[in-house]
């Protein structure tokens, strides 16, 4: 097998990881596209907290194949969504929404943090030069970490 045709994307992959964590640039390679958002509670309101992604390629819509996050928050939350937002930094949701199923972890951990995961495939298409975010909702105000990943592919507009 010939692995030089992956040496890209192994390259690009690494400086991801290396690189801050804190937001990272969506890594488009052929027709493969994902973006990972790390936040702490620094950008939630009281009761929502917002991972916006960059903004979608301007020539492409993206098919959304996958969705994964991870929430810890001090207090219990209520419901997670992806949002596409038609400008950037957090301009208003259009109408369109896809609400995701959290996976609530039964336990509290003894410093009484509350787990949840998101863990949807669907195919949920996303217009160009949008701009996509999740957004959780708590039940009080209360110390979070969100960490998101969309997964999909670039797909040609007719």
């Amino acid at each position: 097998m010939n692995f030089t045709r992956f040496l890209p994307f192994a390259a690009v992959a690494i400086g991801l990881v290396a690189g801050s964590q804190a937001h990272s640039v969506a890594l488009q390679y052929g027709k493969y596209y994902d973006e990972t958002v790390v936040q702490d509670a620094l950008a939630c309101n009281p009761t929502f907290c917002r991972m916006y992604f960059s903004q979608l390629p301007a020539n492409k819509l993206v098919m959304i194949r996958k969705v994964h996050c991870t929430f810890i928050s001090a207090k219990p939350m209520l419901r997670a969504a992806l949002n596409i937002a038609a400008t950037s930094g957090g301009g208003s949701a259009i109408s369109r929404h896809l609400p995701l199923t959290m996976i609530k972890d039964p336990a509290v951990s003894p410093n009484t943090f509350f787990h949840a995961t998101v863990d949807v495939e669907t195919q949920w298409l996303v217009g160009q030069g949008r701009f996509p975010f999740v957004e959780l909702e708590k039940s009080d105000t209360g110390a979070s970490f969100s960490d998101c990943t969309l997964i999909g592919e670039m797909v040609d507009p007719i």
